[in-house]
């Protein structure tokens, strides 16, 4: 059982199983219920001796696999792929370099492919990884998490689609994987789609940064792939439920996506303007708008937003220094950009870029250090004289917000 990540659940089960024959059973069947972690040879031979226990009927209990574990010997393989077959209740699989975890073990990728009842599938990293896609069976499959990974070509022209599909989310590092005729064809009932730079993920932050457009691959490049994006989209083809959008401002602009959702929520890093904003909205048209801008770069560019919103939430996440000064000026900013957008409510948080505290987060009243410093409620009535078509404003300070 050291194979598994334990929390305190997982310590409380094992000692459930040390205790009795029944609560040996329960037990074994609370710690298979919960996200099992392979990351070694080790742990994948010592898992499937404890699934095999009790006449196999472990294997039925387990709902959530992590795998990344390669190259795996014949024999170890062979004897995971008799063991997959028997997880008939599994929900959700991660595999981490399929290509590798599964070259040359044909009967492994059969079995993982065989899996019905699979609802949340993520396959990160691996050029040929995505090839799982094409034989997968299962009809159950609601969430995708695909990490710099393109759409199979045989997969690419539509001749199958995962209808059942509505939550994507795609990591890129190129900027092919950004082209998105593919993803409509292939998942053409997304709701709910995020896509992340992998630069920024492998940084240990979500977002702490962005390249300029020119430096992800050529700004001719960036440009290019939002004319085809735009370009398949004119026929008609285009995701209809698409309601929820997240990534960065210059990802989205890339993107070129021609639809109406509820909520767009955006990332602008610290070295970027809001300059691309009309064209994204122009796009995707949202009612909600999230922002969270990470510096005070985009003070030098002020932008019209003339599109109707319904509701505005602004997350400043800015740096220490002469942060009331920045503030002040980042909220009259904001409040000039959309004065035209007639939205009816908004949010603005304010706090230093570093990591949001949960705690803190709660507290609507100013940290102490700034208590004389800002005055909210000032603030409050100044946003709503700049923006007459508020109904509702609410200013938060915190000591901390999160960049991303």
């Amino acid at each position: 059982m050291a194979i598994l990540v334990w929390d305190s659940a997982r310590s409380t089960a094992a000692a459930m199983m040390l205790s009795s024959r029944r609560l040996y059973h329960e037990g074994g069947k609370l710690l298979l219920s919960h996200n099992v972690d392979l990351r070694t040879s080790s742990q994948i031979s010592s898992f499937i001796a404890f699934c095999l226990a009790e006449k196999a009927s472990r294997a039925t209990y387990v709902r959530d696999l992590t795998l990344a574990t390669y190259p795996l010997s014949p024999a170890l393989a062979s004897s995971l792929a008799e063991l997959v077959h028997k997880f008939i209740g599994i929900e959700k699989l991660a595999l981490i370099r399929a290509d590798l975890l599964l070259r040359g073990h044909e009967a492994l990728a059969e079995a993982f492919t065989s899996l019905t009842s699979l609802e949340d599938l993520s396959l990160l990293k691996g050029s040929t990884s995505g090839d799982l896609l094409i034989t997968l069976q299962s009809s159950n499959l609601r969430r995708l998490t695909l990490s710099e990974i393109v759409i199979p070509r045989p997969l690419r022209t539509g001749v199958r689609t995962f209808a059942g599909v509505s939550t994507l989310h795609i990591t890129y590092l190129w900027m092919d994987i950004l082209i998105m005729d593919p993803y409509i064809r292939v998942f053409p009932h997304v709701s709910s789609l995020s896509v992340t730079y992998a630069v920024i993920r492998e940084r240990h932050s979500k977002y702490p940064s962005h390249p300029a457009l020119g430096a992800l691959s050529g700004a001719r490049d960036t440009q290019n792939v939002r004319c085809i994006n735009q370009a398949a989209q004119t026929s008609g083809r285009g995701w209809e439920n698409l309601a929820q959008l997240e990534t960065d401002l210059p990802t989205a602009w890339v993107l070129g996506l021609s639809c109406k959702v509820k909520r767009l929520a955006l990332y602008i890093p610290h070295d970027r303007d809001l300059r691309l904003l009309p064209d994204v909205l122009a796009d995707v048209r949202p009612e909600v708008l999230e922002l969270t801008l990470a510096g005070d770069e985009f003070l030098k560019h002020p932008v019209a937003v003339t599109h109707g919103l319904d509701t505005l939430t602004v997350t400043l996440a800015l740096g220490k220094r002469d942060i009331i000064d920045v503030m002040k000026s980042c909220v009259a900013h904001v409040a000039q950009c959309f004065i035209s957008s007639g939205v009816r409510s908004f949010r603005l948080r304010l706090g230093n870029e570093e990591e949001w505290d949960r705690e803190s987060s709660r507290e609507h009243s100013p940290p102490p250090e700034w208590s004389e410093e800002i005055d909210i409620k000032g603030w409050a009535q100044e946003i709503r004289h700049e923006m007459p078509s508020l109904e509702e404003v609410e200013v938060e300070v915190s000591r901390h917000v999160r960049a991303h």
